[in-house]
């Protein structure tokens, strides 16, 4: 009986063993998935503030595109203001020019008539100065 229990002792001693190796091959897996969480974790950390850092540079070239924007906006409503003047004082130019335009005809039209008229006259002068002459040389006669 003492050589089984000797037996039973020696089983139970190479179990516990066996025991003690598998709790520290456990223990050194559950060390190394410990190391590697803290390392996922580490990383997953880093992403994290890569993503914060990019939202917030996101954000601020958010800002500049929304000023640009703005800015661009207001160029363009000046543009369309500017224009709208530019356009005006075009109308404005060729309805002068139109103006001085028919004046300038006008004026053609009155020198004609002015001439014609001085034309008349110097022909009426020209028969008064024969008729006067006329009139000298049968008062003469």
């Amino acid at each position: 009986a003492a050589a089984a229990a000797a037996a039973v002792v020696e089983e139970l001693a190479a179990a516990r063993a066996e025991l003690e190796r598998v709790r520290f091959q456990l223990e050194s897996e559950l060390d190394a998935s410990r190391a590697e969480l803290d390392r996922a974790k580490a990383e997953l950390d880093l992403v994290h503030g890569q993503l914060v850092a990019s939202r917030a540079e996101l954000d601020l070239v958010g800002g500049e595109v929304e000023c640009r924007v703005s800015a661009v906006e207001a160029l363009l409503a000046e543009e369309r203001r500017v224009s709208g003047r530019l356009r005006a004082a075009a109308e404005e130019a060729q309805n002068t020019r139109d103006q001085l335009f028919e004046e300038a005809h006008a004026l053609q039209r009155q020198a004609a008539t002015l001439r014609e008229v001085a034309r008349v006259k110097e022909a009426d002068r020209v028969k008064a100065a024969d008729a006067a002459q006329a009139a000298v040389a049968a008062l003469a006669a």
